[in-house]
């Protein structure tokens, strides 16, 4: 019995859910979301959905951790084609090359996640004036309705 690779088992897995994704798709559009065998089984549905996204997870962690292949949907089919470096040059300038995207990749994650843990005073100054317009709104709608009640 052969063993399947991981890369083949997320390529596999990725084009399940692709199928069952347009397949979920096309029966809502048909008014499914209405019958009671899917009310009864939604619950099931969802959950499947759910285990195969966190595999696909897992297999994507892993394959972005090395940085040696990248996946692409196919434009006309349910498929996915692999796109690698050790295919169009030699192996050390493949591994040179992958390794320099991960470098770039973890420079790029590292500025984001400091930017995210310093406070913006826009987002708090936007936050400020979004509840201020919401207690003037607030404020003003138990005026009125006062007003109503009373005159």
């Amino acid at each position: 019995m052969l063993k399947t690779t991981s890369l083949e088992r997320e390529v596999s897995l990725d084009v399940q859910m692709r199928i069952m994704s347009e397949y979920v798709h096309r029966l809502k559009g048909m008014g499914t979301s209405k019958w009671e065998a899917y009310k009864e089984n939604k619950e099931s549905i969802n959950n499947t959905i759910r285990f195969l996204r966190e595999q696909l997870a897992r297999y994507k962690d892993r394959r972005l951790k090395f940085g040696l292949f990248y996946l692409a949907p196919h434009s006309t089919r349910m498929d996915i084609i692999v796109i690698r470096h050790l295919d169009h040059m030699p192996l050390n300038e493949a591994f040179r090359r992958s390794r320099l995207e991960l470098e770039k990749r973890r420079c790029i994650l590292e500025k984001y996640n400091a930017s995210c843990q310093q406070p913006h005073a826009s987002a708090s100054l936007s936050s400020i004036v979004i509840n201020n317009k919401l207690m003037m709104y607030t404020i003003l709608s138990m005026f009125l309705g006062c007003m109503i009640i009373f005159c």
